[in-house]
């Protein structure tokens, strides 16, 4: 410009503003001093030019007269009348300058000494000779209609629109017909600026209309005319129109994912989240009217040639009334595209994802391709991809967006070759966690660093991690560049390792790799395909177990104390590909070799990034390693970004070449202890320490020096090295030394390698760990005790894996998998739960041919260590019969963690509604109607090969129960099996369901849970596809506005191999069921009863509650049939029906004289009659005369005084003590909101209780004013006297009174520990009418407990809750356990069936009745069943089993030990006496069996044909010979087991008994006993069963 200013000298800074035509410039003086560099970017940034502290969000527009409304920002609105308007050459410059040319021209200049006008720049044409005032244009926005309409959008509203002309390439409006034309476009939102500008060329031949520019206020709607041209006959005319700013408001807060203004209109058009009910909430086609355009519309606007398939529900309400984004084909375009674009966000968090719903489905749908546009960047970053059919579901896709510091927007691109068949739809988008951080005036606490400028929080191990968190990059000013790389340049102070053992190196790289389907898609840095980062390559040359190592500089020795901060280092990995293996970081001190492991990774981690942060901590100098190991195949690329170490300091010198020697320590040999222990302890290595034997291989070091662990099998095993860690095998050599392993047999091998047998190359993986393991014993493990391995399966005639347990002489099988799973690792995992003197066994099965192995790899025992001894429980915490503490979460979740099973206790567990193991029928499910097959209750494995679990997730056994949906024939894939479970109350707080899932297999179909109201349904969770062989858990939270259902709908897949198994499934104390509704009990009607109501015969109506309840409520029976009752079987089952739990069904039958079926049914003692026997004892003196009638009529003691007569004659209510108010001793909780209050009327206006529960209504009562307070306010009261310890003795009945509308509140009784930990024993909510409402409930708690009433206000003020005549049973003073009924026996036990009991199944059949009713003693066979194998092969004294040999001593022992049990196939049933052994047949007898004395074994003379098990293994002890922790010696007489206490038996395998009483026990005394909701009412005597003093049933009878 000419102008010369001078400034006044300073010894610091200097600002000065200068006036240039009109301009305003601030110029800066710092005086040249290095010391206030640092303060250059706060002068420039705390200036109201360039903070932009100024100006609402505007658009920029171009329009027609006339056109009466504005909805948006745009640019661009035009009406023609007979006439052509064309547009071309636009362009906006926004917040940027134009940059100035090389010499002392100002901006705009072109070659040295010449200059061109600022507006010139950039504006599609030359002005400069050379052509430089069109170089540098990336702060414009420009748009020459090469390439479409760029940013700009035409008016979905205005018809026919802009057309863009090819060839010339400009856009131009026609008039049709005659007829006046409009359209209009509309800019991008531009953020404020005193230098934007918008040029641009225009051509108009028309005799009325006009074109104008408009500027519309993005928040306001306000509208303002820049500028506007009426008819005109010349050529192209160039226009500049200056844009004015003069509103306050800080740009850089407009769609930053935060509202700032008061109704978040600062968001309004770039939505956080969408389901676009609404509208497009921003986002839009690129290009409209080509004939392939993404539209927004509902179910019934998809196009009918598209719907080849099931119709398209909305995703967001489920239903066909919702609205979602979709394409639409108009054209027959070879290769149609349409493009949608997102809304433009300023910037993003580094935490920040998006996630979407995404329908892609039909047989020739096209691809879909997601990609990232960064402001100044002209290149596109794939986010996502997906090709072709996805079926006919919506599908959850997740994105990584991380960081990004400029504008940005997000393009949807959907392509189709040829022919579009399908439908493509979007719906239900949202960006998460994507705001920085807020400003805070002072940071929370420690550890945290103030921005500088945004003066936001960041974590202090945020700083320096190249990665801006602050939004203002103050966290990452004076950060060393020694100290952390981005790998943009090269790779800083990182080198790779030359020699050292690693193969190749990392590379370095950017945008994606060259493997489709593995590594990144974009670095962490920049977050885009033009930033670097640092990958493996996995194809080839590399091959299995390559890995590639790269090194940090060195680092001092971390010194640790007062004041010092820790050694950090943090760096981000990418592991994604089906075949990744591992990332591991070491630490080193030496310089060679890998030092000690850090931290590893295996397997894939998803298309993400991940960050990890390790803390160092050395005492001698140290270097770091990361190390990358390829998988087997070429899906596996490991990528790495942003290395960073924070409060590190760099060691001058190299490390050292060898480690220096260990100090000398004087250790005892852990091998020859030099003291002893008292019994049942044993020593340690270290001198004078003993431990329990309980505690040996416990996961836990109880010995100082963890000699109580030496031998056992360790956490975690890799096999590295041949390394079995405590491993051993247990089928290649069973016992004995007698091999089970021909030279051509089937082996296992850890670190087999290469395939050995031709044909196998492409079978197995390239390095494998192949083996057959079992561990030694283990005395305990914990709750949570978890079993997790790889697994690899493949070849045509690949075999079985297996997971067994063993205890004792019982196993069974809990996990397997058959058949080809495919050429990559597997995840395995099975639950162990609490256990005592455990074995684990890996067990392989053989295919029919070698063409096939079965690998597994790093196998760990997770969170198996047992839990510590008793300690004082938290104040969240269970506390266990036992003294142990669990934590409140876990209670009632079907898993043992107490390990006395105290917190699965049934009465502790009342209070979870819903609680379901199928283990006898669907509880308060119910099969849907309108699906199309049902749910079935499975036991044991499933009947597909291949597919499904091995065993239920309850009792982890083949008795166990769980429900599963059969996907093979007849299903076809979309069928769908719904179960829905009960009715559940909007009243209801933190409501959360578990359930357990199983779905295995290629194929998988989809198991979706659904909440369902009044109004629709809503999905919750979604899972879909193979989600592993084993047991997971879900955790869902519900809540709905009305009253709910849950509801589960599996989908079959494509793959008949894809069972989907639920089990277990938990509603939390905070699900309410919903109270039914209320309604009087109608007169009899004219038509049919109201939905909740019973027909009777008689045409009146009952609730439907009162059918089945033992009384004729119709007057003609008809809500008492089909109930289950007695019956005679003769008119059929009478309700009685057959479980869907059981292995087979029960059927009606008729006699016969022939066969197994009685000679005639008991009734009428005739064949045609059915059969039913119903029996009981009774006494009739030979002196009696006359006749018995049994009209008794018995009630439970828990009904004596509980306010309501049960009796007709009410005696139960005879003689009860008044003055319950006085008995009960309630007190106000002090930390409640408001307080229960105690008088004989209410004070509630409209809502009052009408008096107490006593008759007459003039005593006292306990009721709640809801009317002067707020909704969710509680009142608690709660007894002053603690109850002892009981559990399912101690019974609670009062009377409640709730009366008002569907919003009436709730009411809950606790019990409440002495940790202070409610459990919920009774809850209830809604309207229950104007009448008083009889309750009881079960107290339990295993500590002295209070109860504590609460009571929760609703919505509605006339309401009244009320508490009246509470009471409690005489044992709830007494304490103690009800015994409850039994669950299903286990495995290793056997079930009495009178009264039910188990027993250990090694106490079956041997001589002795353990059961009361002796069931465990009759139809005891003679002989085993089974037939032994062909003996051929074996050596003498040896047995042959299907898959080898082993020692015929342990043949007909009583334990299984060949691979099936064929060593007991066919053996006698004997009990012979300790140390005798079971002879077949015996010399002397060729046919009968008889037991060999001890004596006479190994005294080498054979006594027992064929085997001779007496001269077998005389001088060793066979392997795993004695069970459960038993040692095993040699003696004269062959080996002999020591046993653990509490077993007995030759191998240890038989459970002790306890000792016989010494006196007889007392003889039985007959006692009524009525189990609620029951029909049938029994006497019997049961020496189980003996009343407490002073709870004798009271009872009434009548004649």
């Amino acid at each position: 410009m000419n102008e010369v200013v001078h400034t006044s000298p300073t010894i610091g800074s200097n600002v000065e503003e200068i006036v240039v035509k009109n301009t305003h410039f601030l110029m800066w003086d710092i005086g040249g001093q290095d010391s206030l560099r640092s303060s250059w970017n706060t002068y420039y940034s705390n200036t109201e030019d360039q903070d932009y502290l100024m100006r609402q969000p505007v658009g920029l527009g171009l329009a027609w007269l006339g056109l009466a409304q504005l909805e948006l920002p745009r640019l661009g609105l035009a009406q023609l009348g007979l006439a052509r308007l064309g547009l071309a050459g636009y362009l906006v410059a926004v917040l940027l300058c134009v940059p100035g040319c090389s010499g002392t021209c100002s901006p705009g200049a072109c070659t040295p000494g010449l200059c061109t006008l600022l507006e010139r720049a950039c504006d599609f044409t030359p002005d400069c000779e050379d052509g430089s005032d069109e170089l540098d244009c990336e702060g414009y926005h420009r748009c020459d209609f090469q390439d479409g309409f760029c940013d700009l959008v035409q008016s979905s509203e205005a018809a026919p629109g802009w057309t863009r002309r090819p060839g010339a390439y400009f856009v131009s409006l026609d008039p049709i017909g005659g007829q006046e034309s409009a359209a209009e476009l509309r800019s991008p939102v531009f953020l404020p600026s005193l230098t934007c500008q918008v040029r641009f060329y225009y051509y108009m031949q028309t005799r009325d209309g006009g074109l104008q520019v408009l500027v519309r206020d993005q928040l306001s709607g306000h509208t303002t005319l820049l500028w506007s041209a009426s008819a005109s006959q010349e050529p192209w005319q160039r226009t500049v129109v200056q844009v004015p700013s003069d509103q306050q408001f800080q740009a850089s807060h407009v769609c930053d994912f935060i509202p700032h203004c008061p109704h978040g209109d600062d968001e309004k058009h770039c939505a956080a989240h969408c389901d676009f009910e609404a509208g497009s909430c921003g986002w839009y086609e690129v290009t409209p009217g080509d004939g392939f355009d993404w539209v927004r519309g509902s179910t019934e606007e998809v196009p009918p040639d598209y719907q080849g398939q099931p119709p398209l529900l909305d995703h967001s309400t489920n239903t066909t009334d919702g609205h979602f984004l979709f394409v639409v084909q108009n054209s027959s375009s070879l290769s149609p595209l349409a493009v949608l674009r997102g809304p433009q966000f300023q910037s993003s968090s580094s935490s920040c994802t998006m996630t979407f719903w995404h329908y892609n489905s039909g047989i020739s749908v096209g691809a879909v391709d997601m990609y990232l546009r960064v402001s100044g960047s002209d290149n596109n970053t794939v986010l996502w991809r997906t090709f072709y059919n996805q079926g006919p579901r919506w599908n959850r896709v997740s994105v990584q967006l991380g960081r990004i510091t400029r504008p940005f927007h997000v393009l949807l691109a959907k392509l189709s070759l040829g022919l579009f068949n399908g439908v493509s739809a979007l719906d239900d988008i949202s960006f998460l966690n994507c705001s920085l951080p807020p400003a805070m005036e002072v940071c929370p606490e420690a550890g945290h660093f103030h921005c500088v400028r945004s003066r936001a929080c960041v974590d202090r191990f945020r700083i320096c991690d190249l990665t801006d968190d602050c939004g203002d990059s103050s966290d990452e000013e004076g950060c060393s560049p020694q100290l952390q790389c981005d790998f943009e340049e090269d790779l800083c102070s990182w080198s790779q390792e030359v020699g050292g053992g690693d193969v190749f190196d990392w590379t370095r790289v950017q945008g994606p790799t060259p493997t489709f389907g593995t590594g990144p898609w974009k670095d962490h840095t920049l977050g885009t395909a033009a930033g670097h980062y640092l990958y493996i390559e996995s194809s080839a040359p590399q091959e299995f177990g390559d890995t590639a190592v790269l090194l940090s500089r060195v680092f001092r020795p971390t010194l640790l104390g007062e004041g010092r901060r820790p050694c950090v280092f943090r760096f981000h990995f990418h592991m994604f590909g089906s075949h990744v293996f591992r990332l591991a970081v070491h630490m080193r001190t030496t310089a060679a070799g890998r030092g000690h492991m850090l931290w590893m990774q295996y397997g894939n981690r998803g298309n993400l990034w991940h960050r990890k942060t390790l803390y160092l901590n050395s005492g001698r100098p140290f270097q770091i390693m990361v190390e990358g190991t390829v998988g087997d195949d070429f899906n596996g690329d490991i990528a790495i970004d942003d290395l960073s170490f924070l409060d590190c300091s760099l060691y001058d010198g190299p490390l050292p070449s060898v480690s220096p020697p260990p100090p000398l320590l004087t250790t005892v040999s852990p091998t020859t202890p030099s003291h002893h222990c008292p019994s049942g302890l044993v020593a340690c290595s270290t001198q004078a320490e003993c431990v329990s034997q309980r505690v040996l291989c416990d996961f836990r070091h109880d010995c100082t020096d963890g000699s109580d662990e030496e031998g056992c099998v360790q956490e975690v095993c890799d096999f590295e090295g041949g390394d079995l860690c405590g491993w051993k095998v247990g089928g290649a050599s069973l016992v004995g030394g007698a091999s089970l392993i021909s030279s051509h047999a089937f082996q296992w091998f850890p670190e087999q390698g290469e395939s050995i047998h031709d044909g196998e190359h492409n079978h197995r993986p390239v390095n494998d760990h192949t083996l057959d393991l079992q561990t030694a014993l283990l005395s305990s493990t914990g709750p949570q005790c978890t079993l997790v391995f790889w697994y690899h399966m493949g070849g045509f005639t690949v075999g079985t894996l297996q997971v067994l347990l063993r205890t004792g002489n019982i196993t069974q099988e809990v996990w397997s998998q058959t058949g080809n799973q495919g050429n990559r690792w597997r995840r395995g995992e099975v639950f162990i739960g609490i256990s005592n003197n455990l074995q684990v066994v890996l067990r392989a099965q053989r295919g029919v041919s070698y063409m096939g192995d079965v690998v597994v790899d790093d196998v760990s025992f997770q969170r198996c260590r047992p839990p510590q001894g008793p300690r004082p429980c938290g104040p969240q915490e269970y506390c266990c019969s036992n003294g142990g503490c669990v934590p409140q979460v876990l209670l009632c979740d079907f898993i043992d963690h107490c390990g006395d099973a105290s917190d699965e206790d049934p009465y502790i567990c009342k209070g979870f509604w819903g609680r379901c193991d199928f283990e006898f029928d669907l509880c308060s499910w119910r099969q849907s109607q309108l699906d199309d097959f049902d749910w079935l209750i499975k036991t044991g494995k499933t009947p597909t090969v291949g597919t499904g679990p091995s065993t239920d997730h309850t009792l982890q056994g083949r008795g166990g129960h769980y429900l599963y949906l059969e996907s093979s024939f007849p299903q076809t894939p979309g069928d769908t099996a719904l179960i829905r479970g009960p009715e559940w109350s909007h009243r209801s707080t933190d409501c959360t369901m578990r359930f357990f899932l199983h779905m295995s297999g290629e194929g998988m179909g989809t198991l979706a849970v659904f909440l369902r109201t009044g109004t629709g349904t809503r999905v919750v969770l979604n899972v879909t596809g193979d989600q592993g062989n084993y047991w997971q858990s879900r955790q869902v939270l519900l809540a709905a506005p009305a009253d709910f259902q849950v509801e589960f709908e599996g989908r079959v897949g494509r793959n008949p191999k894809g069972e989907i198994s639920l089990d277990d499934i938990l509603f939390s104390p905070g699900c309410l069921l919903a109270s039914p509704s209320e309604a009087t009990e109608p007169l009899p009607p004219t038509g049919p009863c109201v939905s909740g109501f019973l027909p009777c015969f008689n045409g009146r109506c009952v609730s439907e509650e009162k059918r089945c309840d033992f009384r004729d409520d119709c007057g003609d029976g008809t809500d008492e049939v089909h109930c289950g009752g007695s019956c005679s079987l003769e008119d059929g089952r009478c309700g009685w029906r057959t479980s869907l739990a059981d292995t087979l069904d029960w059927t009606l039958g008729t006699g016969t004289p022939h066969g197994t079926r009685p000679p005639h049914d008991h009734t009428l003692n005739t064949p045609q009659g059915s059969l039913c026997r119903l029996s009981f004892w009774y006494y009739i003196s030979h002196e009696a005369a006359g006749t018995i009638r049994v009209l008794v009529k018995c009630i439970e003691s828990r009904l004596r005084c509980d306010g309501k007569p049960d009796c007709l004659d009410q005696s139960d209510e005879a003689g009860c003590p008044d003055q319950w108010e006085e008995a009960c001793k309630l007190s106000q909780d002090l930390d409640d909101d408001c307080d229960w209050t105690i008088g004989r009327i209410s004070h509630t206006p409209g809502s009052g209780l009408p008096g107490d529960h006593s008759p007459g209504g003039q005593g006292a009562f306990l009721y709640l004013n809801s009317a002067v307070q707020r909704e969710g306010d509680v009142a608690v009261v709660t007894t002053s006297v603690p109850f002892p310890a009981s559990r399912g003795r101690c019974f609670l009945r009062f009377w409640f009174y709730m009366k008002g509308s569907d919003r009436t509140g709730t009411l809950k009784v606790y019990t409440v520990g002495s940790s202070g930990v409610p459990l919920l024993m009774w809850a209830t909510s809604g309207n229950h009418g104007d009448r008083w409402t009889y309750a009881s409930a079960v107290l339990s708690s295993s500590a002295p407990f209070r109860v504590s009433f609460q009571a929760r206000v609703g919505g509605d003020p006339w309401t009244a809750i009320g508490l009246d005549d509470i009471t409690y049973t005489p044992e709830c003073m007494m304490g103690g356990d009800v015994t409850p009924p039994p669950p299903p026996c286990g495995a290793g036990e056997f079930g009495c069936r009178v009264p039910p009991r188990c027993v250990p199944l090694s106490w079956l059949c041997d001589g002795q009745a353990d059961c009361p009713d002796g069931s465990d003693e009759r139809g005891c066979p003679a002989v085993l069943p089974g037939t032994p194998p062909p003996q051929e092969g074996c050596p003498p004294g040896n047995f042959r089993c299907s898959l080898g040999c082993l020692p015929s001593l342990l043949r007909c022992d009583g334990v299984p030990d060949c691979p099936h049990g064929e060593d007991e196939a066919a053996c006698p049933v004997r009990r012979c006496a300790l140390g005798s052994l079971v002879c077949e047949t015996s010399s002397s007898s060729s046919s009968s069996s008889s037991c060999l004395p001890l004596e006479q074994r190994c005294d080498h003379t054979p006594h027992c044909p064929p085997f001779l098990p007496d001269e077998s293994s005389c001088l060793v002890c066979p392997q795993s010979f004695c069970l459960a922790g038993g040692a095993c010696s040699v003696g004269t007489h062959g080996p002999m087991c020591t046993c653990s206490p509490g077993w007995t038996g030759n191998r240890c395998h038989v459970k002790e008994k306890d000792p016989p009483p010494t006196t007889p026990p007392l003889p039985p005394t007959p006692h009524h006993y009525s189990h609620p909701g029951t029909r049938a009412r029994f006497s019997f005597a049961n020496p189980l069963y003996q009343p407490s003093p002073g709870t004798e049933d009271s009872s009434c009878s009548e004649a």
